[in-house]
């Protein structure tokens, strides 16, 4: 009994840590693909945007981070909390409940930050007067 249960862990350790890295992964490439000054061009007052990866990038990194986090709650079993077959001590429920509303916290974060850091950017033109609106200069 104990080994199966050591090959579950070990299995769903590997299919979200590496569910974990892929979305961080995207993430850092998406970072990589934003807009730079050398990406836009302005026509008689108006400025295109081409068209760049980093929004394809964002929202699936942020898809593989949310999986990742629903599938270790489902097999957790809400912290040892909804379907264990042991009873948890009162420190180690309170410690397992801590550390899943923290992790469900910065998951949400990270998810706000791939949708917000990935989306708004798409080939089209804005009219912004002389210059256009980047968030960073060019280096």
């Amino acid at each position: 009994m104990a080994g199966k249960m050591d090959q579950k862990t070990i299995i769903v350790l590997a299919v979200v840590g590496s569910l974990g890295v892929l979305s961080a992964i995207l993430g850092f490439s998406a970072e990589g693909t934003k807009l730079t000054s050398w990406d836009v061009v302005c026509y008689y007052g108006q400025c295109y945007y081409r068209a760049k990866p980093a929004r394809g990038l964002g929202v699936c990194a942020a898809i593989f981070l949310i999986i990742a986090q629903i599938i270790f709650a489902v097999v957790g079993g809400c912290c040892g909390c909804c379907n264990s077959l042991a009873i948890p001590s009162e420190k180690n429920r309170i410690i397992g409940v801590v550390c899943a509303v923290g992790s469900w916290i910065a998951a949400v974060i990270a998810f706000a930050l791939f949708v917000a850091g990935g989306g708004g950017w798409r080939a089209h033109a804005r009219r912004h007067g002389p210059r256009a609106h980047l968030l960073r200069p060019a280096p």
